[in-house]
């Protein structure tokens, strides 16, 4: 057992307590709190480590300060590292730093990455101040708490960046298996960018309201109170990140208001993407949703910008940012609400094929033997307002333009097909006739217009080569058009394939008031 009830001062230098160091110690534990002092001096930064290793355990009360006030000094370094580690009572950890902030590992590094060992469980009480500020110049520090088992974290954590110049900081909180995280966290910058919070268990659920806990930890880990994030979302960019999936749980308001404004953002993530099927070859599970419990609940930002990120499917109530970017990825999505941008600007992709209109894929799924590409069907896409609305351009498959009206989006809609997946030609294909209120198409191996396309308020643009290079797998790289179609546009019309040039079977009519311009061949017969 190592305890320090009282201060120990090293500017400059290393202060290093390790338990495994220790000969013939009976309980691997330490205790401190005293006081531990090692800030920065000039150019050289104060280090304090305190090792409990694999085994040892180590408990926090008092304060370690590594910090650097002083003119051009960076905040130094702190690792609380260990087997079960926790900060307690009124535990305080300095780690600013005048032209910068420190780096603080609390129980691990980055996901649990690196050489340092990883505690089992990481305790953060609720009178526990960790300060990583960058005080008049520079960025806010890097600070991790991390848990391979449980997290439990209820502490104010302030990384903000410098007054007159500099970003704010970094805060990772993660419990691997469990999380509790009822905390405050401050990455805001005077003069720069707001820094982020990432939340990285392997499932998190948003439920209701606000949740408490007592210092043995709560019953459900993997839980982040609606309260809190509404809380947090005013200083800080926040990252929900789980390998499983993420759940919004019934709120009792219907609504999750995060207070991200202009040039922030809150970003919701899913990694895994696998399947589980039975005997008979059915499917019986799929990791990496995003879902809604209810899809009246709505998430909604003050002009932040909103991200989905599924590495399965979505299943979505309503979004609203005010102006803020709205960007949806995921294998498929059901939109059931709407989707308001307001002045900003519309994104859905998926790593798969994509049908716009028609009728909605079904035989696929849980409980079905495949998994489906993503469909959005007419209902579902006049739920979808904003400025500008893009398909694809997330390394997806194929685009289907099955008789669809667009013509709501002031700077019209983008259908970007950009790269050549397998299970696809790395096409767009219109195949009913569909109207727009401007459109640009691009896609890296062709595009087939077996139907006719129409503009309402802007141009026609379709390129059907947009990487100006033979295509490896099945080289089209060009634009076909079927019989009788006709392409009107309210104002231009512009056509490119350079590589495999556009060709045209009979009847194809191009209207367009103010010009139409073709890059590459066009072949037209009868």
């Amino acid at each position: 057992l190592i305890t320090n009830s009282g201060n120990i001062f090293a500017d400059g230098g290393v202060v290093r307590l390790d338990v495994n160091a220790a000969q013939d110690i009976v309980d691997h534990a330490i205790n401190m709190d005293g006081v531990i002092q090692a800030r920065s001096v000039m150019e050289k930064n104060g280090k304090i480590i305190l090792m409990g290793g694999d085994e040892g355990d180590v408990h926090v009360s008092g304060t370690l300060d590594a910090s650097g006030y002083n003119a051009g000094e960076i905040g130094g370094e702190v690792n609380v590292l260990g087997h079960l580690v926790g900060l307690y009572g009124t535990g305080f950890i300095d780690i600013s730093g005048d032209s910068g902030g420190g780096a603080l590992l609390f129980g691990g590094d980055y996901q649990g990455n690196g050489t340092v060992p990883n505690a089992l469980d990481t305790y953060i009480g609720p009178d526990t101040q960790i300060f990583a500020d960058a005080v008049n110049y520079g960025n806010g520090g890097r600070t991790i708490f991390w848990a391979d088992r449980r997290m439990h974290f209820q502490g104010i954590v302030k990384g903000r960046g410098g007054k007159y110049f500099g970003d704010g900081g970094f805060v990772e909180v993660s419990g691997k298996e469990e999380l509790f995280f009822d905390g405050s966290v401050d990455t805001t910058a005077a003069n720069g960018k707001t820094g982020i919070l990432l939340l990285d268990p392997d499932t998190i659920t948003i439920s209701s309201g606000s949740g408490s806990t007592t210092a043995s930890g709560a019953a459900t880990f993997t839980t982040i109170f609606e309260n809190t994030l509404e809380n947090v979302g005013a200083t800080t960019n926040i990252i929900l990140q789980a390998d499983n999936e993420i759940i919004v749980g019934n709120l009792a308001d219907d609504l999750l208001s995060l207070q991200q404004g202009n040039g922030n953002t809150v970003t919701f993530k899913t990694l895994k993407n696998s399947i589980s099927k039975d005997s008979n070859g059915n499917i019986t599970s799929a990791e990496g949703a995003i879902r809604f419990i209810d899809s009246n609940d709505e998430i909604l930002t003050q002009g932040g910008d909103i991200i989905f990120e599924a590495s399965g499917d979505l299943v979505i109530g309503s979004l609203t940012s005010n102006g803020g970017d709205i960007s949806l990825t995921g294998r498929t999505l059901n939109l059931v609400e709407n989707i308001s941008s307001g002045t900003g600007n519309v994104t859905i992709g998926s790593k798969t094929n994509i049908f716009l209109g028609g009728s909605a894929l079904s035989g696929c799924g849980v409980g079905s033997a495949s998994l489906c590409d993503m469909s959005i069907v007419q209902s579902e896409l006049n739920n979808i307002s904003g400025n500008k609305l893009t398909i694809g351009g997330t390394l997806n498959g194929d685009i289907t333009v099955d008789g669809i009206t667009l013509t709501s989006f002031s700077e019209g809609v983008l259908l970007d097909v950009d790269t050549h997946v397998s299970g696809s030609n790395g096409a767009i294909i219109f195949q009913a006739d569909s109207s727009f209120s401007s459109l640009e198409a691009q896609a890296i191996n062709g595009i087939n217009v077996n139907a006719n396309i129409t503009t309402t308020t802007g141009a026609i643009s379709l390129n059907g080569d947009s990487d100006s290079g033979i295509d490896s797998l099945d080289p089209q790289d060009n634009i076909t058009f079927a019989s009788g179609v006709s392409l009107n546009s309210a104002t231009s019309i512009s056509l490119s394939a350079i590589t495999g040039g556009m060709t045209a079977t009979a009847g194809l009519t191009l209207t367009a008031p103010t010009s139409i311009t073709t890059t590459g061949n066009l072949t037209a017969a009868g």
